[in-house]
């Protein structure tokens, strides 16, 4: 998992320097409906924080900023469970969440979605 987040990020930092990817989607849901995800615009927004941009990260897509300090959070704790050879992080995933902050978070997404609609995406 440590690989896969420091691929990618790796990946998105890269391209924010050489390849700014304003107008292009990768977003498979968007490109066969023509309509926005929940989850447009995380890629320019996680671009626009790595250029120091949070206003204009914010404005791709709000929830971008939200599970990038997710990520840098479970990378960080994965290193230190790593470095303890512990498996916190791992137990802590596992949990099952309680219903209701699953429905918060269902509802914040579509929210997030909306928002995506509204914005033009």
């Amino acid at each position: 998992m440590l690989l896969a987040i420091s691929s990618g990020y790796f990946y998105v930092f890269i391209s924010a320097w050489l390849d700014p990817m304003q107008e292009k989607t990768f977003c498979v849901y968007k490109n066969l409906t023509g309509y926005p995800c929940p989850g447009c615009g995380m890629t320019r927004s996680t671009i626009s924080l790595f250029k120091g941009n949070i206003i204009d990260s914010f404005f791709y897509n709000p929830l971008a900023i939200v599970v990038n300090i997710m990520v840098l959070v479970a990378f960080v704790w994965m290193i230190v469970d790593l470095a303890q050879n512990k498996v916190r992080f791992e137990t802590f995933i596992r949990k099952k969440m309680h219903p209701a902050l699953l429905i918060t978070i269902v509802l914040i997404v579509l929210v997030n979605w909306y928002w995506n609609f509204k914005k033009g995406y």
